[in-house]
């Protein structure tokens, strides 16, 4: 299920998307850092919710980021 939903084709129209974060701290190497769970969230034009991306990163610049 993770598979298709990975390779699923995107609608041309979302009306509303959401981008949120929850920040986590984890033990890492003996010690605690901070790291972003990324979600990126659609709202379709027959008012289905679908979920566009979801990643984890360990800061908030782009370049660390973990996809799903």
């Amino acid at each position: 299920m993770l598979q298709e939903w990975k390779v699923h084709p995107f609608e041309e129209v979302y009306p509303f998307v959401f981008f949120d974060a929850i920040h986590y701290k984890v033990k890492e190497d003996w010690r605690y850092i901070s790291k972003a769970f990324y979600t990126i969230l659609s709202v379709r034009v027959d008012e289905r919710k679908e979920i566009l991306e979801l990643y984890l990163n360990v800061s908030e610049s782009e370049n660390s980021g973990y996809k799903f």
